[in-house]
C-alpha cells in the first residue's frame, strides 16, 4: 500500500513538473562574434546572421505539447531596450511538424554606433498551461557584448579622422587637408591624452593601422611643446599649438613654429565638436597682446577659419 502511494505521489509530481514546462530557447548564435563580442563601428551598420533555436515541452503520453513562440533580437544599452530586425514566428504547426524542436537563421542589422551595450534574444510564448495566452517576456541566458571594431584608415583624406598607428602609438589628426601627428612635448607615443583634442571621444571614433604608408598626406606635426605665461600672466608659446578665448569671447588655434605664427577662428561649437577639440584646454589671452606678446591681433585675417566641413 504504501509503494503505491509512493508511486502515486512521485507520478503526481512529474506530472506538475511537466504541466509547467514551457518551451525554452536552445540556441542563440550570431556571426561573425569572438567570446560572445560582436565588433561594431560607430560609422556604418553590421550585419550579422542570427541562428535562433527552441524546443517546446512533452506532454504525459508523449505527444508534443501544443507551443507557439515570437522572438526579436534586441540591443540593451543604459537602460533602452532597442529592437533590431523583425520579430521571428515559430507556430504550432511548425513545432508539431518537426518534432518539438526548431532552428531557424535570420539576418539582422545592427545600426551604426551601438557600441558598449548588450545583444539579447528575446522572446514570447502560447502553450497549454497558459490556456494560449502569450507569456511575459523571456531572455536567453545567452548574451552578447558589442565593441568597437578596428577600422582601417579612409580610402581617400578625411578631415576630422583620427588615426592609430598601433605599431608606434602615433595619433594623428586630419586637419586642413592633411593628417597631423599629435605631439606633447618630446612625446609622440603613448600619449595620456590628446593635448588639444579630447581623448575620450577622440578613440570612440579611432581609425587604426600598423603603418603610417596606409594613409595620405601627412602634415606637420600638432601639439604642446612649450608653454609659458608671461609677465601679464598671458600665454607665451614658445613653439607648438594652443586653444585661446579672447575677451570677446572667441576661441582660436593659434599655432607657431620657430619663427611664423598663425592663429585661426574656430568659429562655433559644431566646428569645435567636429574636431574634438577639448574645452577644458582653452586657454585665455588678452586682445591687446599678440604671442608671444605685443601688438593688435586682428584674428579674422591671420589664416583661414576653421569650420566643420
Amino acid at each position: 500500500m504504501k509503494k503505491i502511494l509512493v508511486l502515486i505521489i512521485i507520478f503526481s509530481l512529474m506530472n506538475s513538473l511537466v504541466s509547467l514546462a514551457t518551451p525554452t530557447s536552445t540556441s542563440f548564435l550570431i556571426s561573425p562574434s569572438n567570446n560572445n563580442t560582436i565588433n561594431v563601428s560607430n560609422s556604418n551598420s553590421t550585419n550579422i546572421r542570427v541562428v535562433v533555436g527552441f524546443s517546446t515541452p512533452l506532454r504525459t503520453n508523449g505527444t508534443i505539447e501544443y507551443a507557439s513562440v515570437s522572438a526579436q533580437v534586441v540591443y540593451f544599452a543604459n537602460g533602452i531596450e532597442e529592437t533590431l530586425g523583425t520579430v521571428f514566428t515559430f507556430s504550432d504547426a511548425d513545432f508539431q511538424r518537426w518534432g518539438g524542436r526548431l532552428t531557424n537563421s535570420y539576418d539582422v542589422t545592427i545600426p551604426a554606433g551601438k557600441a558598449g551595450g548588450q545583444i539579447k534574444l528575446k522572446y514570447f510564448y502560447k502553450c497549454d498551461h497558459t490556456g494560449g495566452i502569450q507569456s511575459q517576456a523571456t531572455y536567453s541566458p545567452i548574451i552578447y557584448t558589442t565593441t568597437l571594431g578596428v577600422l582601417p584608415p579612409p580610402a581617400t583624406f578625411t578631415e576630422g579622422a583620427f588615426i592609430k598607428n598601433d605599431a608606434t602609438g602615433e595619433v594623428f589628426v586630419g586637419l586642413g587637408g592633411t593628417y597631423r601627428r599629435i605631439v606633447s612635448l618630446a612625446n609622440a607615443t603613448n600619449l595620456t591624452d590628446y593635448v588639444l583634442f579630447k581623448k575620450s571621444t577622440a578613440d570612440v571614433a579611432m581609425y587604426h593601422t600598423n603603418s603610417n604608408s596606409t594613409f595620405s598626406p601627412i602634415g606637420a606635426d600638432i601639439g604642446v611643446k612649450r608653454i609659458a605665461r608671461n609677465d601679464w600672466g598671458m600665454i607665451s608659446l614658445g613653439e607648438g599649438a594652443a586653444l585661446v578665448r579672447d575677451t570677446d569671447g572667441k576661441v582660436y588655434l593659434f599655432e607657431k613654429e620657430y619663427n611664423s605664427s598663425s592663429i585661426r577662428w574656430i568659429v562655433d561649437m559644431n566646428a569645435f565638436n567636429f574636431y574634438k577639440f577639448d574645452e577644458t584646454k582653452i586657454n585665455g589671452v588678452d586682445n591687446q597682446f599678440l604671442f608671444p606678446g605685443g601688438g593688435s591681433l586682428p584674428y579674422e585675417n591671420q589664416g583661414p577659419n576653421i569650420t566643420a566641413p
